[in-house]
């Protein structure tokens, strides 16, 4: 700590600014720059979508484990190209009248033998179409 400005000294305040400050004000400031500091000190950026991050959203919005919960993914082998489809649901939208399930489609070239895919995002009906995947069968 500083002890000019009484705050950590790798992220000081202007001593103009600092020095207008009741002592009051300066132990506050300097309190909460310590607690900061030490609530990101492990700060983790990600947080994993466990089984009870789900179960507070079920109780929030009053829904089943069938309506709020991990998403689903599924895999599939062409079986008579080398190619894997990855599809991922991504959630409905409208489209006029009605509402359209997205995914997400990862596709490799499994011949290829190095890292690839090329990534799109289609709807239900261009999903069978294209691949001939029915997801929610």
């Amino acid at each position: 700590m500083s002890k000019d400005n009484g705050t950590l000294s790798d992220n000081p305040i202007p001593n103009d600014f600092w020095n207008e400050l009741s002592d009051n004000e300066k132990e506050a400031l300097t309190k909460a720059q310590e607690e900061a500091a030490l609530e990101y000190q492990n700060y983790d950026e990600w947080k994993e979508m466990d089984d009870s991050y789900f179960e507070h959203l079920r109780q929030r919005f009053e829904k089943g484990p069938d309506e709020i919960g991990p998403r689903v993914w599924k895999s599939y082998q062409n079986k008579f190209l080398p190619l894997q489809l990855m599809v991922i649901p991504a959630g409905r939208q409208h489209d006029g009248e009605k509402v359209v399930q997205m995914f997400h489609i990862i596709v490799e070239d499994m011949e290829g033998g190095q890292c690839n895919g090329d990534y799109s995002l289609i709807s239900e009906t261009e999903l069978l179409e294209k691949y001939n995947i029915n997801f929610n069968n």
